[in-house]
């Protein structure tokens, strides 16, 4: 299984602004904000929605 590493800030930093999906984990980590309360947001449109990769995704 592939190791997942967390981009520091410093690193986040540094990075052009681009586009870019990130896993669960990382959304937590970058937003501050857990799960549920980014699916309620998502619901209300205020959150970006969430894109399946596959069906199993």
């Amino acid at each position: 299984m592939k190791e997942f590493k967390f981009m520091t800030k410093d690193e986040l930093e540094l990075m052009p602004e681009i586009e870019r999906m990130v896993r669960e984990p990382e959304c937590k980590w970058l937003t501050g904000i857990s799960r549920s309360i980014r699916v309620d947001m998502e619901i209300k449109g205020e959150f970006p929605k969430r894109l399946h990769l596959s069906t199993k995704s």
